[in-house]
């Protein structure tokens, strides 16, 4: 059976397999979201339906992240727009080539946006003004590297996705990135963890200490695989006060986005430390 999906919280804490060493993966489901399937611990051509009204058996429509496809490429964009229809746990609301002007794209009416690129195509940009509407985007693509999987994340992408893994996996993916996840197929995994390398227990210790209490608990809560709304009920303050803290840890810990300060934590308590300790 092939690897499942590598998933972190929109807190960002890294979900898939169990944890080896040398490298910061937590192991553990998605507490409140019952689309999660199990297995996943825890981004149009003409024949491709965009389905307007009811549901199947797993629920209304309504209750199903509503994915906007995004493909230059006719063939791909009926395979992976066929695909997405096909499966329940989210809505295809439309499939549309992404050389069209960004204009043209019903993005408002999306949950998430999966941009699919070609060798030739680079959609980071276009994720980055996704981003800037308040909507989520996954990216799927072909010959990674470091750089460009690096401004993906700095261009707040909830996800990346091997262009083969994503032909079995995509509908599992994007339904983990619509409800709040980061999400990397496993080759991503590796190329992350590479550009990021290990600190000694020691160093990751004095870093954390400059948080608060406050801020530790919040940043050792989305690690365990939270969301910001979960975290929020947990601790008996609202949302905006959990992104408040985080905002100022991430400042404190001197990272760009919440996946490097949650994984900053996981590599922290995975290592044996105790939050007492920073």
């Amino acid at each position: 059976m092939p690897p499942m999906p590598h998933l972190t919280s929109r807190g960002d804490a890294a979900l898939g397999d169990p944890r080896p060493p040398g490298r910061v993966i937590l192991d553990r489901r998605p507490r409140s979201d019952p689309r999660t399937p199990p297995g996943v611990r825890a981004e149009r051509g003409p024949e491709v339906r965009t389905p307007t009204s009811g549901g199947t058996a797993a629920g209304p429509e309504l209750d199903r992240p509503r994915v906007l496809l995004l493909d230059s490429d006719p063939v791909s964009r009926l395979v992976f727009g066929g695909t997405l229809d096909a499966d329940e746990r989210v809505s295809l609301i439309g499939a549309h080539d992404s050389r069209m002007q960004p204009a043209e794209w019903p993005v408002r009416r999306a949950d998430l946006v999966i941009l699919v690129s070609g060798p030739s195509e680079n959609h980071v940009l276009k994720a980055q003004e996704i981003a800037r509407g308040g909507v989520r985007s996954l990216l799927v693509g072909v010959d990674w590297t470091k750089h460009r999987l690096d401004a993906a994340l700095s261009a707040g992408v909830s996800g990346c996705l091997s262009k083969g893994w994503a032909l079995t996996h995509l509908p599992v993916a994007a339904g983990a990135a619509a409800t709040g996840h980061v999400v990397f197929s496993p080759d991503l995994v590796e190329l992350f963890a590479a550009m990021k390398p290990m600190e000694g227990v020691h160093r990751l210790a004095h870093r954390l200490r400059c948080l608060t209490r406050r801020e530790r608990e919040v940043l050792t809560l989305l690690a365990e695989g939270m969301s910001t709304s979960e975290v929020s009920t947990t601790l008996v303050v609202s949302p905006a006060t959990i992104k408040s803290h985080v905002s100022h840890a991430l400042t404190k810990l001197g990272v760009r986005n919440r996946l490097e300060a949650v994984l900053l934590m996981q590599a922290a308590l995975g290592s044996g430390l105790q939050t007492a300790e920073f």
